[in-house]
């Protein structure tokens, strides 16, 4: 009698026939891999939510934090000695090797993305087209970037706006500048029209830093209406006359954490007979600020002005 066969004839048993779990193939495994390194994705939940802002907001206030300390390390490898001009003849007298390299160094700074500046401020720059430096701009920015007191001469059109909207802009971005620090900068105009004009090239240089900017003069707004706001800028433009009035009147509104002050066409604002206001304003200012004075004559009252406002700092 012969047995079934166990090989592949018809009825036979053949081990491979069975129905066992077949081994995956490559392309399997591959996504069986990945499906075990995928992170698995947790329902968003409002304590998530507040965790991932508060991640996102650290990372950033770390770069922030970062840029701020290497900016304020290229402004002061790059500040030049105290009377270095490369456009005024006076530092040129008496100068030594180490004094004519300086100015040569200077002389070779003609635009603005040669300066140490933030990126925020860099690329409103660009996309404004402004390149190159005027003279005032040129003689003025680092010694300004740096900290000190300016005494300008300069006319309108000179392009001298700049020359104090970026500083303004930069000091302040190099000291993590908040909202909750209060008033910041001030910067005080003779003229609605002056203001406006200035308020307008803050905007466009200003406008990828977060600082709030307000404009402070009469006859374009209710005083009641600027109250509620002023107390939370970072930065002032301002007329003399508008400004004292929320000194005195403006509850909260206070300026004792003020780092610059900024007088715009200071010889205008003698003649229009704000003499007394800008001295009272300068009276409630703190000592410890950086001022720059802006003028296009240099009269016997502009430096009697200069003599009240600046003050002589090391450095």
């Amino acid at each position: 009698m012969n047995k079934p066969s166990r090989g592949r004839g018809r009825g036979g048993f053949n081990s491979r026939n069975y129905d066992k779990p077949k081994r995956p193939g490559r392309r399997q495994r591959e996504q069986q891999q990945l499906a075990k390194n995928e992170p698995k994705i947790q329902p968003q939940t409002e304590e998530n939510e507040e965790k991932e802002e508060k991640q996102k907001m650290t990372y950033k206030m770390r770069q922030y934090a970062h840029q701020a300390a290497e900016l304020e390390m290229k402004v002061k490898q790059m500040t030049p000695p105290r009377g270095v001009n490369p456009f005024s003849k006076n530092s040129m007298k008496h100068k030594n090797k180490e004094k004519e390299a300086t100015i040569e160094k200077v002389e070779e700074i003609t635009r603005f993305d040669q300066l140490p500046l933030s990126y925020k401020t860099k690329d409103a720059l660009t996309r404004a087209n402004y390149e190159k430096m005027t003279e005032i701009q040129a003689s003025s920015l680092l010694h300004s970037l740096g900290g000190r007191d300016i005494l300008g001469a300069a006319k309108t059109g000179s392009g001298k706006t700049l020359a104090f909207i970026i500083p303004v802009l930069e000091n302040l971005f190099r000291r993590k500048w908040t909202k909750q620090d209060g008033l910041g900068a001030l910067i005080l105009s003779p003229s609605r029209e002056l203001a406006l004009q200035i308020f307008e090239v803050l905007r466009t240089v200003g406008k990828y830093h977060t600082f709030s900017a307000g404009l402070v003069v009469g006859g374009v707004k209710n005083f009641e209406e600027e109250k509620q706001h002023i107390v939370d800028m970072n930065i002032l433009v301002a007329t003399p006359g508008r400004l004292l009035q929320h000194m005195d009147k403006t509850f909260g509104f206070n300026t004792e954490n003020l780092m610059m002050l900024v007088l715009d066409e200071a010889d205008r604002l003698l003649e229009y007979g704000f003499k007394d206001e800008v001295n009272a304003v300068i009276s409630n200012l703190p000592k410890e600020r950086q001022t720059l004075l802006f003028s296009a004559t240099q009269t016997k009252s502009i430096k009697d002005l200069a003599r009240l406002s600046l003050k002589v700092r090391n450095g």
